[in-house]
């Protein structure tokens, strides 16, 4: 019997321990699992395909079976390629279904040999995505519940001057509060008020 190969496909803009999780349940599942960072040329990301690359390779490190690859062909074509008959996908909710099985429906279509494996999120990480993790880390809240500690640190990093202007006053209320209320007083030439 040939060994059983699945495809993991995502963005993975940035790898989340959601993704981690489905990555471990998948590896337990299969004897090859390829998780591979899907390019879509309307979607450049946030992160590079090598970045995200780097950061899934460490995620992937405990499973000497489970490798990193990228591709930015069609999914029922990739899969075709390399020869893996089997796509896992992480499920959050009913969206996330909905998405997902229309999907599953054309990959079939294009790759009749091709079937998807859904695996429901654990429950610790089904409020966890990659989009949530790059908006809180716009206003540099903390990462580490979601995403491995290299992503956060990088996250923290990318989006820095915007971290730091989201605590800046955004009113002319909280710029007087924060400056002990004598920013609308008038000041004579040496910077003392009038």
């Amino acid at each position: 019997m040939s060994a059983r190969r699945a495809v993991y496909p995502g963005s993975f803009d940035p790898v989340t321990w959601g993704h981690v999780d489905v990555i471990a349940r998948a590896a337990a599942l299969f004897d090859e699992v390829y998780v591979t960072v899907m390019q879509h040329p309307d979607k450049p990301g946030c992160f590079s395909v090598a970045e995200r690359w780097n950061f899934l390779e460490a995620a992937v490190a405990p499973w000497p079976h489970v490798r990193v690859d990228a591709s930015g062909e069609l999914l029922a074509l990739y899969t075709r390629r390399i020869g893996a008959h089997v796509v896992v996908r992480g499920v959050r909710d009913g969206r996330d279904w909905a998405s997902e099985v229309s999907m599953s429906w054309m990959n079939h279509r294009l790759n009749p040999d091709l079937e998807t494996v859904y695996l429901m999120a654990a429950p610790e990480w089904g409020h966890v995505s990659s989009s949530r993790a790059r908006e809180l880390a716009r206003y540099g809240a903390p990462l580490d519940a979601l995403v491995p500690d290299a992503v956060a640190a990088a996250l923290a990093q990318k989006f820095r001057p915007a971290a730091e202007r989201a605590t800046q006053p955004t009113t002319v209320t909280e710029a007087n509060e924060s400056d002990g209320g004598d920013r609308d007083r008038e000041r004579e030439p040496d910077g003392s008020s009038v």
